[in-house]
């Protein structure tokens, strides 16, 4: 038997897993990169998704998000509309950061969704959870030059984290108690019939 198979056969297969984190990834951006621009007045960017001052109350561009400055890696790379940063991560959530953290929640209920579907152990469901919250947290980090530091922010990705895993936990657990009675079900006759001696069958 190869080391892969034995790998598999062991109920640890890197290549699934690797596979399940890039779905769980993607499909989670997609989630967000569709929901955000409904709570910043219909106008898509990637700010929304991955600068974390956005959720802090810090708007980083113009009210209609038309224009702004441009970070990559934490450095302002221009500007566009004439227009910057406007706000500070210290300042009070408005309704866009609350509706950006309404987008999260909902896409917390997609995530649910694909961990239901293609990772389906409960006992997963913990670390697919952190991996993706740990993932973004490292991305955004980099994307603004700075580790979150709007509370804000933090109770959005807690509640996030917490509502994916016990959400998620939930749902595999009830899935695999339905799959064992289903089986239990499905053969307790043959067992009942079988225990019992021939005359007490008749």
């Amino acid at each position: 038997m190869s080391t892969g198979a034995a790998l598999r056969a062991g109920g640890w297969d890197p290549v699934l897993l690797v596979s399940q984190i890039i779905l769980l990834q993607t499909v989670h951006y997609l989630a967000l990169s569709i929901l955000t621009p409904f709570a910043a007045g219909g106008v898509p960017a990637v700010g929304l998704v991955m600068d974390w001052r956005e959720l802090a109350g810090a708007t980083v561009g113009d009210a209609a998000h038309g224009g702004g400055t441009a970070y990559a890696g934490g450095k302002a790379l221009g500007t566009t509309g004439g227009v910057q940063v406007v706000g500070s991560a210290q300042d009070a959530p408005g309704a866009h950061a609350w509706g950006l953290a309404a987008c999260w929640m909902i896409a917390a209920l997609v995530d649910v969704w694909v961990i239901y579907v293609f990772v389906r152990r409960p006992r997963l469901v913990l670390d697919f959870a952190l991996t993706l919250a740990g993932a973004h947290l490292v991305l955004t980090t980099y994307y603004a030059g700075s580790l979150p530091h709007g509370l804000f922010t933090w109770l959005t990705y807690g509640a996030f984290c917490g509502a994916t895993v016990i959400l998620g936990e939930q749902a595999c657990v009830r899935r695999e108690m339905d799959e064992g009675i289903r089986i239990v079900s499905n053969n307790a006759e043959d067992v009942e019939l079988g225990a019992l001696p021939a005359h007490e069958a008749a």
